[in-house]
């Protein structure tokens, strides 16, 4: 009954706030220049370096993985805006170091695997090319233990 007195308009919002992709695009850039000022200014020398210290990477490690998360952020209109409609600092480097030590996670990983996923698959796959090409070139030979499979994949 209530609702049935009450008008729709009041419910409604009476100017829905819509931005265009280049307005979102500019306040993306905006921030994500804003995030790179004050990250690499002087007075964050401290945080910089106990980062660096507790990562075990190097500062220039440092700014190219930075570089690298604030393109993706333009890239995907990533923006971090307090609700007074200002850069949410604080939550952007919150953001930033995470992003980075995920990928140092990742560097340090493939460098102790040697290589990516992608280099590694692609090397398992020549090797099975070249084992495939050397039983067709030599159909009667065998290793001198009697497997003819794949090297990591031995019995025993």
């Amino acid at each position: 009954m209530l609702l049935e007195e009450a008008p729709a308009e009041k419910f409604l919002p009476s100017k829905i706030e819509q931005k265009t992709d280049a307005e979102i695009d500019l306040e993306t850039t905006a921030q994500t220049a804003e995030v790179r000022r004050r990250f690499f200014a002087p007075e964050s020398v401290t945080l910089l370096e106990q980062f660096c210290m507790g990562s075990k990477c190097d500062p220039a490690e440092l700014r190219e993985l930075t570089d690298q998360v604030l393109a993706e952020w333009q890239l995907t209109q990533t923006r971090h805006t307090a609700p007074d409609g200002t850069l949410d600092y604080g939550a952007a480097v919150r953001h930033l170091l995470n992003t980075v030590r995920v990928k140092l996670r990742v560097l340090r990983k493939e460098q102790r695997q040697g290589g990516s996923r992608e280099e590694r698959r692609a090397n398992l796959y020549n090797a099975a090319v070249r084992q495939m090409r050397d039983a067709i070139e030599n159909p009667g030979h065998r290793s001198p233990d009697g497997y003819d499979g794949p090297e990591d994949q031995r019995p025993f």
